[in-house]
C-alpha cells in the first residue's frame, strides 16, 4: 500500500483490491492549510471527529464516524471512543496485510484498554503537534506503550521535538511511502516523516 499525508490528521492510503486500486481517506476535513481535491475518489472514509467540515469527494464512499466494528472494500475497521475533545474516535484497521492505527488529532492520552487494543500495530499515525493535539512528550509515551513497527507522525509543522523525545536520530523522509508487510522491521521501529502531498 502507499501512504500520503495531506496535512493535519488527513491521511490517504492507496491499496490493491483484487485487480483494482482503491483508497482509504482519513479525516478529509476542510482547513486553511489543507487542499483536498473535491475530485478525490475514496472507497472508504474514516472520520475521527464527526462529519462537519468534511470535503466530499466525487464518489459516495463508505463513511465511518462512530465506534464499532466494520468491514467493507477489503478493509476491516474497529473504532474506539476516546475522552478527547479533539478526536472522538480512534481507529485500528487492516488494509492488505497491514494493521494500522490512526489517532486523529487527540489531545490527551488514550485509556489503558484502548491503548492495549492498539498494542503492536504495524503502522501508527500519531499526532505530535501540540496546539490542540498531543504534546511531544505525551505522544512519545503513547508510542512507547503501543510499540508499532512503523511510526508516522501527523498534525505537526516540525516533528523534531517529538523525535528527540523518543531518541530517534534516524528516519526516512518521503512524500509517498510504500509499505509492505514483508519489508517491515522485526525487532525495531522505523520512523517515516511524510512531507505534505
Amino acid at each position: 500500500m502507499f501512504v500520503s499525508w495531506l496535512g493535519a490528521s488527513t491521511i490517504k492510503i492507496e491499496y490493491k483490491r483484487g485487480e483494482d486500486n482503491a483508497t482509504v481517506l482519513i479525516d478529509p476535513y476542510q482547513s486553511k492549510e489543507i487542499a483536498i481535491s473535491r475530485a478525490h475518489n475514496a472507497e472508504v472514509v474514516l472520520l475521527t471527529r464527526g462529519s462537519e467540515e468534511v470535503v466530499n469527494g466525487a464518489k459516495d464512499p463508505y463513511t465511518i464516524e462512530y465506534p464499532g466494528e466494520y468491514e467493507t472494500h477489503d478493509v476491516a475497521v474497529v473504532g474506539f471512543a476516546t475522552p478527547s475533545t479533539a478526536a472522538s474516535v480512534v481507529y485500528r484497521f487492516s488494509v492488505e496485510d497491514l494493521t494500522c492505527a490512526h489517532l486523529g488529532a487527540i489531545d490527551q492520552k488514550l485509556d489503558d484498554a484502548t491503548a492495549a487494543e492498539l498494542d503492536g500495530v504495524d503502522v501508527l499515525f500519531v499526532p505530535v503537534g501540540g496546539n490542540g493535539s498531543l504534546s511531544a512528550d505525551k505522544a512519545a509515551e503513547l508510542v512507547t506503550q503501543i510499540e508499532p513497527r512503523v511510526l508516522i507522525p501527523i498534525c505537526h509543522e516540525d516533528s523534531s521535538a517529538f523525535l528527540k523525545q523518543l531518541g530517534i536520530t534516524d528516519h526516512q523522509t518521503e512524500e509517498r511511502a510504500k509499505l509492505r508487510k514483508k519489508d517491515l522491521p522485526e525487532a525495531t521501529m522505523t520512523t517515516i516523516i511524510l512531507t505534505r502531498s
